[in-house]
Order: structure tokens, then C-alpha cells, then sequence
């Protein structure tokens, strides 16, 4: 046995330009997919079948979502007779975050709740500031020679298994959880 490299691979723009509108208008969609994925766990909890898959637009790729929710929700977890109860429940929020957590990184779960529009438009100019400047150790790039406006970047390290504490890294597994980097043509 031996030790791994655990990373992100991600293909972009060279640049990402970004105004305050583009800002704001990301900000407001990640907020709304967070609301998606909050609903999809509450219909889950209330024994609903048909879950919708809060995924849209730039990231219709990815609408897995649903099938992980349905097919990985743990037994433990308590079923409810209305939203008021579920949503009055004292672990309410604890417990859609462990249904969240259980879609195999697709929801960056610790962030569905408290996220305000401020401080999800940070995490979208800190990531736009991380891909134009590659301003992290853990992280490097090459222009794509293929299409000399796109460039690869990876960003992780070596690891005996353990998941990677570098920033860079830890930058893109928050971008591709709230679908920062998704809807900013990151894949």
C-alpha cells in the first residue's frame, strides 16, 4: 500500500471576468439550489417518492442528486406527517444536513444553512480569485493546448487516504458543492 494523490481536475477559462451582477446572479442561484436541495430533503423526510432534483441550468448534468437522496437515506432517520413537525423538530437542521451529506460530496451540506446572499457572493469572488491567480501551494496549471483559452488546473496532494487539507483543494471541493464553479463553466 501507499500513498495516493487525491485532487480536483478542473478544465475553464483561462480568466473568469466577473462584475457585481454576475456576482449577485450566481450568489442568488446557489442560494436557490441550496433552498432546492433543503426542499428535496424535507419531501424525502415526509416519505414523498417523487424527491425533485434541485440541480438547474448550468449544472443539468449532475441531476443524480434525487437518486442519491432516495436510495442512500439512512434508516435512522425519523419520517414525518407534515412539514410543521419536521420543520419544528429540535434536530430539524441536523438532520437534513445528514441527508445531504449522504449524496457522496454532491452537496456541500455544511453550508445549506446560515449562508446569507453576502457571504455566498465572497465564496464565488474567493473562488474566481483562486482560478485567475492560482494563489494556492496545493495548486497548478497549464493552459489547455488543445484550446488555448481554457486551462486545466489541479489542485490536492498526496494522501495515505485521508482527504486533503490544502486550500486549493478545499477551495474546489466548496466551489463544486455550492456549484460555484458549475455555473462560472469550471467543470
Amino acid at each position: 500500500m501507499g500513498a495516493d494523490l487525491i485532487c480536483y481536475i478542473a478544465i475553464g477559462p483561462k480568466r473568469i471576468n466577473l462584475t457585481d451582477r454576475k456576482v449577485n446572479q450566481v450568489a442568488r442561484q446557489v442560494r436557490e439550489y441550496l433552498d432546492g436541495c433543503i426542499a428535496a430533503a424535507e419531501r424525502l423526510m415526509l416519505g414523498q417518492k417523487d424527491v425533485p432534483a434541485p440541480r438547474k441550468g448550468p449544472v443539468g448534468a449532475k441531476r443524480s442528486i434525487t437518486f442519491r437522496l432516495a436510495s442512500s437515506t439512512p434508516g435512522d432517520i425519523p419520517s414525518f406527517s407534515s412539514v410543521e413537525d419536521l420543520r419544528s423538530h429540535p434536530e430539524y437542521q441536523d438532520l437534513v444536513r445528514r441527508i445531504l451529506a449522504d449524496c457522496n460530496g454532491e452537496v456541500e451540506s455544511g453550508y445549506v444553512f446560515g449562508k446569507t446572499h453576502e457571504d455566498l457572493a465572497r465564496e464565488v469572488r474567493d473562488f474566481v480569485a483562486c482560478w485567475n491567480n492560482g494563489c494556492f501551494r496545493d495548486m497548478s496549471y497549464r493552459v489547455d493546448p488543445l484550446h488555448p483559452r481554457r486551462k486545466v488546473v489541479v489542485a490536492g496532494e498526496l494522501s495515505w487516504g485521508d482527504e486533503p487539507e490544502g486550500a486549493g483543494y478545499q477551495m474546489f471541493k466548496k466551489a463544486f458543492g455550492l456549484t460555484i464553479a458549475q455555473r462560472l463553466g469550471v467543470t
